[in-house]
C-alpha cells in the first residue's frame, strides 16, 4: 500500500520518502531501537508536517509507530484535527477507565466520529518499546489495532460514521491541541509511518517483527 509519511526520525524530521518534511519542537536525539530516535519530554515536545494533498486520506490507512513511553498518561502519536470541524484523524492511547498508572484503551478517530476500542488494562506498558499500529478500511468500516505483531482488537462498525472530511490542518505527531491545555507524548519514538491504504494482516506481522531482533 502507498505510503505517504515515514520518519526514522535520524537527526532531523525529514520525510524519509522526500515528500512530507517535518519541523521538531522541542525534542532530543538519542540512541533508540533501530537506529537514532527522539526523546519527546511529554510538555513540548512535537513534529509538525504541513497539510499536503497526500496526506489528505480519505478512504483507508495504516498509522504505525514504534513507541516507549516514561509516563502512562494519555497521549497522541498522530493527528490531524482542526480540533473544531476539521478533524481527518487521530490514534492515541489513554487511561479510558480512570485506573492510576494503566493504559487501557487505544482510541482511533476518523471524521467527526470517534471509534474507541477498549483492550485489556497495561496493553500499552512503560520504559518498553513497543509497535503499536492501527488500520481502517472505508468498505466495511473494519478498524484493527496492532501491538508488536499482535493484532489485540478488530472492530466493525455498525452504525454509520460522519462524513469524512478533507482537513487543512497540519498532521502533528505526538501532541495535540485539547482544550484547556495540549497533550503531549513522554517518552521515545522512531519509525513513524503514515499509509495511504490498508496494510494486510501478512504485511504488518512480517514487516515490523524484525523490530524483535533489537528489543
Amino acid at each position: 500500500m502507498p505510503i505517504v509519511s515515514k520518519r526514522s526520525l535520524n537527526w532531523n524530521a525529514n520525510d524519509s520518502l522526500g515528500t512530507n518534511n517535518g519541523t521538531a519542537t522541542n525534542v532530543t536525539y538519542n540512541a533508540s531501537k533501530t537506529n537514532q530516535g527522539w526523546d519527546f519530554n511529554g510538555s513540548s515536545s512535537y513534529v509538525t508536517i504541513a497539510d499536503s494533498s497526500s496526506l489528505d486520506i480519505t478512504w483507508n490507512i495504516t498509522l504505525s509507530a514504534i513507541i516507549n513511553p516514561t509516563t502512562l498518561k494519555n497521549s497522541y502519536f498522530f493527528v490531524k484535527d482542526g480540533v473544531t470541524a476539521e478533524r481527518s484523524f487521530t490514534f492515541d492511547t489513554t487511561n479510558y477507565v480512570g485506573q492510576l498508572g494503566k493504559l487501557d484503551a487505544l482510541f482511533f478517530v476518523w471524521g467527526l466520529y470517534s471509534y474507541a476500542y477498549t483492550t485489556n488494562q497495561n496493553v500499552i506498558v512503560a520504559w518498553k518499546y513497543q509497535h503499536v499500529a492501527v488500520t481502517w478500511t472505508g468498505s466495511d468500516w473494519a478498524i484493527q489495532f496492532w501491538i508488536n505483531w499482535n493484532k489485540v482488537a478488530t472492530s466493525n462498525i455498525t452504525q454509520t460514521p460522519w462524513t469524512i472530511i478533507v482537513s487543512t490542518a497540519p498532521v502533528y505527531l505526538w501532541r495535540r491541541d485539547y482544550l484547556p491545555s495540549p497533550w503531549y507524548f513522554s517518552g521515545k519514538i522512531d519509525e513513524a509511518e503514515i499509509h495511504n491504504g490498508k496494510l494486510s494482516d501478512w504485511e504488518l506481522k512480517t514487516k515490523y517483527a524484525y523490530l524483535f531482533w533489537f528489543m
